[in-house]
């Protein structure tokens, strides 16, 4: 099967995934889903990915080895240069997204101020390229778009001229290749290979779940005993003794 088929080809008229071998789906899908990306694929629900300890070659090597239903995990790693260009956009996206949030107020007030200050400058200076490369989903798409992740970005164009889009381009690359970024360090912290998420979301979920149920302390206490060891009273022991004797 040919590894890439162009963006024409991957989308049908309707906005599903084109289909090939007669009428048969491919046996891995070239129209990846939002949740087919790298950042789902190695999530950990119960604890840190650990990709942090990744080398580059070894996250490389599964972003283009894709899995048993997804060609790929990123469309940086299709051949076709719009469709790397689709996977830059999608990286600039969310990107974009956690420098807003690293610039609100409660971010200054938990990181340290030197080190805040200093990944500050190295955001502002990022910031204007990261969004000249974002050119997002196109416009007027329909909901139904929303689960593919090529039909959501097919046909969005940028409105900035090529020397802007070349500037930007080599800002990026800059620091992508930075080894000592202080802004990059810090995302790095702040995802906690995703562990700070998961533990908020299943602290909040306990706290649905008492107020939903209306839990008073004593029903939690049954709750968190239910799996514990209670040590068999003597009177249980003696009469557990014959069970053992020969």
């Amino acid at each position: 099967m040919a590894e890439d088929r162009g963006l024409a080809a991957l989308v049908a008229p309707t906005g599903a995934p084109a289909v090939a071998n007669g009428g048969q789906p491919s046996a891995k899908r070239a129209c990846l889903r939002h949740y087919d990306q790298i950042p789902h694929q190695v999530f950990n629900t119960m604890g840190a990915s650990g990709v942090e300890r990744v080398p580059l070659a070894k996250l490389w090597a599964t972003m283009k080895g894709g899995n048993n239903v997804a060609m790929h995990l990123s469309n940086l790693c299709f051949e076709d240069v719009e469709r790397q260009n689709i996977g830059m956009s999608q990286v600039m996206e969310v990107l974009d997204k956690a420098l807003d949030r690293f610039k609100q107020p409660e971010a200054r007030a938990v990181i340290n101020q030197t080190l805040y200050t200093d990944a500050l400058k190295e955001l502002e200076a990022l910031q204007p390229s990261v969004n000249i490369l974002n050119c997002g989903p196109r416009s007027g798409r329909k909901s139904s778009d929303v689960a593919s992740a090529v039909t959501h970005y097919v046909g969005a164009t940028s409105d900035h001229n090529t020397e802007d889009v070349i500037a930007a381009a080599k800002k990026v690359f800059a620091l992508l290749n930075e080894p000592n970024s202080k802004l990059r360090a810090l995302l790095l912290f702040l995802s906690g290979g995703g562990l700070w998420y998961s533990s908020s979301v299943f602290e909040k979920s306990m706290r649905a779940w008492c107020s939903g149920k209306g839990l008073t302390e004593e029903e939690f206490i049954k709750v968190a005993r239910a799996r514990t060891f209670v040590p068999p009273s003597d009177d249980a022991r003696d009469s557990m003794a014959v069970l053992t004797q020969s």
